[in-house]
């Protein structure tokens, strides 16, 4: 009740103070602009929740989503709320200044779909991505050897068999899992892991369980390994952004009833470096479940130098919720953002190579395991959202704070 309250506060805030701009002879403008500032807001107040962000509704159409390529997730925000308002203005204040707002709109919709189309990237590289399908109760189970070893051997064969008939791949992704892969730490999962690489004669990424320090009494971290075709540790990323509630619980010292619901998976530490890996070909980084949400967060690690991106996770805390479906749409931003393939294996689905516009390459059906064959590429060239980040946020918010001082001044005309 209080997550979704919080939440609720940024829409009720907006019509609020929509209410004062609409007065304004510029209101239409600046009301979009207002949306965007409070998506922004959304995205990092209280370690934000930017899900599913107005924008997101034009993924679909390249020709219009490409703009993001320029503003991020924002500017697609912006362009659906200002012809919402225009075409609105348009009925209940006609005049010169609505028919110029919406036209100016409108051209902007029709300039990029009538724009040239992306320009092709070399899909020479191959990926297995492993859909592990593993039940969520798989979690509450021992940790043992002896416990495991039919999820293993099912893992194991899962992935050896898909591989057997082909060429080596670049790439061997496994998703962020419930079981508690404890790499390094128990006996067993480091050799079994080793042992995948060596036999895929690949590059093998797995999601585990980490720890901030030495032994299991450090605080543990959601993490991933990326294993050469030797076997030898090539890196291990720690997931920066981590999920309020689930991973850890913020403002813990006065939000006392919460612990107490959420003790067992709420002391995870987030990690505090990003990670750019180096492989045959190009660079490639690694986002762990809902970081892939975060615009700012995914094209940092572009800027830093990853021609690829991965994102691991494990959907099926959702169920067969839209929630999966939606995580899905969130990556192919990403790649549209950022111009860059970005290949997404889950536990339960959806996984999918995403190509650079944004679009599914290749999917598998949800709720089964299976691994899913990917061609993909590298690219080099970085878009004006990944060099410049957020700066359309940032003009859109500090523009519409201007003008609610602007209104509140009583210098923007009368409220009707």
């Amino acid at each position: 009740a209080l997550f979704c309250g919080v939440l609720a506060l940024y829409f009720a805030v907006f019509g609020w103070l929509a209410g004062y701009l609409w007065g304004l002879s510029w209101g239409p403008g600046v009301i979009a602009l207002l949306w965007v500032g409070l998506e922004y807001a959304r995205t990092h107040l209280l370690t934000g929740f930017p899900w599913l962000l107005l924008g997101y509704a034009l993924t679909d159409y390249y020709p219009v989503a490409r703009l993001a390529q320029w503003t991020g997730v924002y500017g697609l925000s912006y362009l659906l709320v200002a012809l919402s308002a225009g075409s609105l203005w348009m009925i209940l204040r006609p005049g010169w200044l609505a028919t110029l707002h919406l036209v100016a709109v409108a051209g902007m919709f029709l300039g990029l779909s009538l724009a040239a189309g992306p320009a092709p990237v070399a899909e020479d590289q191959q990926a297995y991505l492993v859909q592990t399908n593993i039940p969520q109760t798989a979690a509450f189970e021992p940790w043992e050897e002896q416990t495991q070893r039919p999820l293993l051997q099912r893992l194991r064969d899962l992935t050896l068999n898909s591989l057997s008939e082909a060429p080596a791949p670049a790439l061997l992704i496994w998703p962020e899992v419930p079981v508690p892969f404890y790499y390094g730490v128990d006996s067993f999962t480091r050799p079994y892991a080793e042992a995948i690489a060596r036999q895929s004669r690949s590059y093998f990424l797995m999601g585990i369980v980490g720890f901030a320090g030495p032994g299991t009494g450090a605080p543990p971290t959601n993490s991933a390994v990326l294993l050469a075709p030797s076997g030898d540790l090539v890196s291990r990323y720690d997931k920066i952004h981590l999920v309020p509630f689930g991973e850890y619980v913020p403002l813990r010292r006065w939000l006392t009833i919460v612990e107490k619901v959420t003790a067992q998976v709420g002391d995870f530490v987030p990690g505090a470096r990003r990670v750019v890996n180096a492989l045959p070909g190009g660079t490639m980084s690694v986002l762990i479940c809902y970081e892939a949400i975060f615009p700012d967060l995914a094209r940092r690690f572009v800027r830093d130098g990853a021609q690829a991106l991965v994102n691991i996770s494990n959907d099926g805390w959702y169920g067969s919720s839209a929630a999966r479906y939606q995580h899905l749409l969130m990556a192919r931003m990403r790649a549209i953002e950022n111009r860059r393939y970005v290949l997404r294996a889950t536990n339960t689905g959806i996984t999918a190579v995403i190509r650079p516009d944004g679009q599914i390459g290749r999917q598998l059906e949800p709720d089964r395991a299976a691994v899913l064959p990917a061609r993909w590429g590298y690219e080099k060239s970085q878009t004006v959202y990944t060099r410049y980040g957020d700066w359309f946020a940032w003009l859109a918010g500090t523009a519409a704070l201007l003008a609610l001082l602007f209104r509140w001044a009583g210098r923007g005309g009368s409220r009707s």
